[in-house]
């Protein structure tokens, strides 16, 4: 025996002598899903996909390696002579599109404002804050194809929970906290999502957050996914991966 070499993705036995030459012991195939921390922090980006949904990257195993990628779009079914296939019309389908910012509360904003504050909708008008007062600007000419600068990404459903795609998980390694507003008291949420969903959710929950009025009215400890309250402000809570009864696991948090 030579050597022994171990890689992310094969245990390769390399031996010396009459067998000479490498034997392949296993390997992990291309299209895995892989560790939560593998491919670092994910992009904050979107694919649009011609059935009109929009599809965050995943940390998937490549040509033996971790890259975080989109996944397949779902296939839309058509009739027959076109393949079973239909084209949905939808110009920006398959475009890959950065998160656009928290929407405008009005177009053009006016008066006071955040530096650094930013607001716009999917098709370019955009209001910035740099010096202390809204400087807009609206979209350039639409013209054919796709006319969108960025994709608005849906994190919740509608009753403000956070949609199972960014929680599901095979195991508690899989998962992470984030610390989300919930209403205009101030009110929080910790809840567990999958790391690679953590900066889609993250920036969903802060687009949401920033549209709350200003109600002034006091807040109370934050709350877990299973109710429990936290005793220390900013606490991390514990997370597990638990089945939420529909045969599906999902992060979950508690204090």
């Amino acid at each position: 025996m030579r050597a022994l070499a171990f890689t992310s993705t094969a245990l390769v036995l390399v031996l010396a002598g009459a067998c000479g030459g490498n034997v392949s012991i296993g390997s992990i195939a291309d299209g895995t899903r892989c560790g939560p921390t593998d491919c670092g922090p994910m992009p904050a980006d979107a694919k649009v996909c011609p059935d009109g949904t929009s599809m965050g990257r995943e940390c998937i195993r490549k040509a033996g390696a971790c890259v975080a990628e989109f996944p397949e779009c779902p296939s839309v079914d058509g009739g027959a002579g076109d393949g079973g296939k239909v084209d949905s019309g939808d110009a920006c389908g398959g475009k890959v599109l950065p998160m656009c910012p928290r929407a405008c509360t009005a177009f053009p904003e006016t008066g006071a404002c955040n530096v650094g504050d930013v607001c716009g909708n999917e098709i370019g008008d955009t209001c910035k804050c740099a010096t202390g007062k809204w400087e807009c600007t609206v979209h350039p000419p639409l013209g054919t194809g796709c006319n969108k600068v960025c994709e608005k990404v849906t994190c919740f459903d509608g009753g403000g929970a956070v949609l199972e795609a960014f929680r599901t998980c095979k195991d508690p390694s899989d998962c992470t906290s984030v610390r989300l507003t919930t209403d205009c008291c101030g009110n929080a949420l910790v809840t567990g999502v999958r790391v690679d969903s953590a900066a889609s959710v993250k920036a969903c929950g802060q687009a949401r957050a920033d549209g709350f009025p200003k109600c002034g009215c006091p807040s109370g400890p934050a709350k877990s996914d299973v109710g429990t309250t936290e005793n220390t402000p900013g606490s991390v809570p514990e997370i597990t991966c638990t089945p939420n009864g529909t045969g599906v696991a999902v992060c979950t948090t508690k204090f």
